[in-house]
């Protein structure tokens, strides 16, 4: 980590983000909130051009919803990485413990 200024005396070194890990982040985040925004849009268009009985919400108030059903899919990779893992630890806990 050259540039970056030693830690205070008596604290251990932390963990620096560097400008450019910083940036990637953010971009990766930008998409994300492209990908939900775009199936929000997606969403209120095909809501909006199915018949509905009077009493129905407009299609500005469930756009929103489905994108949170579509922000929960993208959810799924990461759920069955997480369980991966965890059924992973444990096996090797039991196996060692």
């Amino acid at each position: 980590m050259t540039g970056l200024p030693p830690p205070p005396a008596g604290e251990p070194p932390a963990m620096r983000t560097t400008t450019a890990a910083t940036g990637r982040r953010d971009g990766a985040r930008q998409w994300r909130v492209g990908a939900v925004f775009a199936a929000a849009v997606l969403a209120a268009d095909e809501y909006a051009s199915l018949d509905r009985p009077a009493w129905s919400p407009p299609s500005w108030l469930l756009g929103p919803v489905c994108a949170s059903r579509a922000a929960a899919a993208l959810l799924l990779p990461y759920w069955a990485w997480v369980t991966f893992a965890a059924s992973l630890d444990y096996s090797v806990w039991r196996l060692n413990g």
